[in-house]
C-alpha cells in the first residue's frame, strides 16, 4: 500500500503529502474508508479534506456532494470519520475516537451516523450504561436505518406511540360564545368525561351561530384524543347535557349552564391515527452510510482516488 504521508510531520493532521498527491476530497476519503478499508491511510488524508471544511459557507464544500453545505456538517462529518477510522484502524485509539465522535456531535448535533458509531463504541468499551443513553437519544430523533446495524446488540427501537383522534361538534342553545369561552373548562370537563379520557386529552374551539326568532348559540368543535384505539361510545345530545350540568356544578357555575340546551351532538368524524408507526425503511447492513449523516452511500469512481 503506497504511503500518503511527507518524509516528515509532527502528527496525523499535517502528515499528508499534498504536493505529491493534490488536495484530499471527501468522495476518496469515502473509497478508502468503506471500500477498501483502508483506515490507517485514510487518517492523515481526512485531516487535509477537514481543512477544506471552512469554505463551505461561502464557496465550495467537500461534503456537498452528499447535500451537506455549511462548515459544521462538513466538519461534523470528517470528525465523525476520524472516530471511525480510529476505531478501526491497526492499533485501535478509542480515546481519540471518542473525542472526534463528541466533536461531531458538538458541531451537529442532528449527526446521526456519530451517534450511531457513538453506541459501538460504548458497545466496543463494554459501557453499556452510556450505550443505552445514545441509542436512545438515537432512536428517539433519527430514522430506524441509523439504529439497524445494533439491533443485535442493542435490540430494535420501540415502536412510535399511536395516537387515535376522535372529531366531533356539539351545538349549543343558550349559550353566549364569551360564556363559552369564559367558562371553557366545564365544557372540556363535559366531554372528558363522556368519552372516558383526562382533560388533557381534549381539545376544543368556539363559533357562534343563531337561529331564526331564537336567541343565539354556540357550536363547540371538539377533538378527543386516544393514546390507543378508541373505544366505540353512544353518546348523544341529552347525555352531553347532564355532563355539562354536573361538571358546571361541580365548579360552581351552574347558573351559567341553567338554560342551556344541546340541540346537537356528535357527528363524529371516523377515528383517524395522528400518529401512526412510521413506514418500514430498508435496512442497510452496511454501515457506510452513518457518517453521511445520509441514507446515501457515495458512488465514488476508484481511478480517480489513490488507493
Amino acid at each position: 500500500m503506497e504511503s500518503l504521508l511527507k518524509g516528515t510531520y509532527t502528527s496525523m493532521e499535517d502528515a499528508y503529502d499534498n504536493e505529491r498527491y493534490g488536495h484530499a476530497t471527501y468522495d476518496c476519503a469515502v473509497e478508502l474508508i468503506e471500500n477498501h478499508q483502508q483506515y490507517d491511510k485514510a487518517e492523515p488524508y481526512l485531516w487535509c479534506v477537514l481543512g477544506h471544511c471552512a469554505g463551505c459557507d461561502d464557496g465550495p464544500c467537500p461534503t456537498a456532494v452528499v447535500d451537506l453545505e455549511t462548515t459544521a456538517e462538513c466538519e461534523s462529518a470528517v470528525y465523525n470519520y476520524l472516530g471511525f477510522v480510529n476505531r478501526k484502524k491497526a492499533a485501535p485509539d478509542y480515546d481519540h475516537a471518542r473525542t472526534y465522535y463528541d466533536k461531531a456531535l458538538e458541531l451537529w448535533p442532528g449527526n446521526c451516523g456519530a451517534m450511531s458509531y457513538m453506541t459501538e463504541l460504548h458497545l466496543t468499551l463494554n459501557n453499556a450504561t452510556a450505550a443505552s443513553t445514545t441509542h436512545a437519544r438515537l432512536c428517539e430523533e433519527c430514522d430506524e436505518s441509523f439504529a439497524a446495524p445494533l439491533v443485535a446488540s442493542m435490540g430494535a427501537c420501540p415502536s412510535p406511540t399511536v395516537t387515535t383522534e376522535v372529531k366531533g361538534q356539539a351545538t349549543l342553545a343558550g349559550l353566549s360564545l364569551a360564556d363559552a369561552q369564559q367558562n371553557e373548562f366545564v365544557i372540556v370537563a363535559a366531554l372528558a368525561d363522556l368519552h372516558e379520557v383526562e382533560t388533557t386529552a381534549v381539545a376544543v374551539a368556539f363559533s357562534s351561530y343563531t337561529r331564526r326568532r331564537l336567541s343565539g348559540g354556540v357550536v363547540v368543535s371538539y377533538t378527543i384524543a386516544y393514546d390507543d384505539v378508541a373505544p366505540a361510545l353512544a353518546l348523544d345530545a341529552a347525555m352531553f347535557d347532564q355532563a355539562l350540568t354536573d361538571a358546571a356544578a361541580a365548579s360552581g357555575v351552574a347558573d351559567v349552564f341553567d338554560a342551556v340546551e344541546t340541540v346537537a351532538f356528535g357527528g363524529s368524524e371516523a377515528p383517524v391515527a395522528a400518529a401512526s408507526e412510521s413506514e418500514e425503511s430498508g435496512v442497510v447492513s452496511d454501515a457506510a452510510f452513518r457518517p453521511l449523516g445520509r441514507g446515501v452511500l457515495l458512488a465514488a469512481a476508484a481511478a480517480a482516488c489513490l488507493l
